[in-house]
């Protein structure tokens, strides 16, 4: 029974990130970058399903709730931004997962800069 409530509680979530970032969409508006997207697309799931108290965001240490609360709030324009961070990016990334876990979790501040 255990497995079946994790099994629906990862769909419930996966469902749940892709409409509030209109995965679809982003898919075919960023034709060019679906690979990155997937890739967000699945560090924002893993991240939100992980059961870790704390989780590391460029050097510091946040209480899980808060930072799925953060992810699970981001929406299409919040990955355009993120995209756009991206392809803007002149420096080399050591660690792509994380800088791109630090760039969703500050997204929404970032953005009305």
């Amino acid at each position: 029974i255990r497995c079946d409530q994790k099994v629906q509680e990862i769909n419930a979530y996966a469902d749940l990130v892709k409409e509030n970032i209109d995965f679809d969409v982003l898919l075919q508006t960023y034709s060019r970058e679906q690979d990155l997207v997937e890739e967000i697309y699945q560090l924002i799931l893993e991240t939100v399903q992980t059961e870790k108290d704390m989780i590391r965001i460029a050097g510091e240490y946040y209480p899980s709730g808060f930072v799925k609360g953060k992810l699970l709030k981001l929406n299409y324009s919040h990955i355009e931004y993120v995209l756009e961070c991206m392809s803007k990016n002149t420096t080399k990334v050591r660690n792509i997962k994380q800088y791109l876990l630090a760039t969703l979790f500050n997204a929404q501040i970032l953005q009305h800069w």
